[in-house]
């Protein structure tokens, strides 16, 4: 997994104990961390993404097992319609660099750059999630 994303989600478990470096109420400023360029990075350390684009994206790589719209067919593959964006962002990165093994998942996740996975998740996050299937009395 990306060290900026492990950073975040330590940040957001416990911040008083991993502050989040550059962290201010109004969000990251532009700063370098590792030689990595920060701007363009939203609150949650991911890179900002395009819904539009995503959406674009989702229907060509994700649409065939997940559906068009995030809800999937089958139960064997996962709905992602109103996803959080961190664990869907966290989900790709370690498909992206195999720490979650699953070869056709691996395979989509390598192709990704770190601006594709921040259009999916703006993309999936902003889709409603499917709706509960209601209780039947007996």
């Amino acid at each position: 997994m990306h060290r900026l994303a492990v950073w975040a989600l330590l940040a957001m478990a416990a911040p008083s104990i991993y502050p989040l470096p550059g962290l201010a109420a109004g969000g990251m400023s532009s700063m370098s961390m590792d030689g990595m360029d920060m701007q363009g990075m939203d609150m949650d350390g991911m890179m900002e993404g395009s819904s539009d684009e995503g959406a674009k994206l989702a229907e060509s790589l994700c649409a065939p097992c997940h559906g068009s719209q995030g809800v999937s067919a089958s139960e064997t593959h996962p709905n992602l319609a109103g996803q959080d964006r961190m664990y869907l962002a966290s989900a790709l990165q370690a498909y992206k660099c195999g720490a979650r093994n699953a070869p056709l998942m691996n395979q989509v996740a390598a192709k990704l750059s770190e601006q594709d996975i921040g259009n999916l998740t703006a993309y999936f996050a902003g889709l409603s999630p499917r709706p509960a299937c209601p209780m039947r009395g007996g």
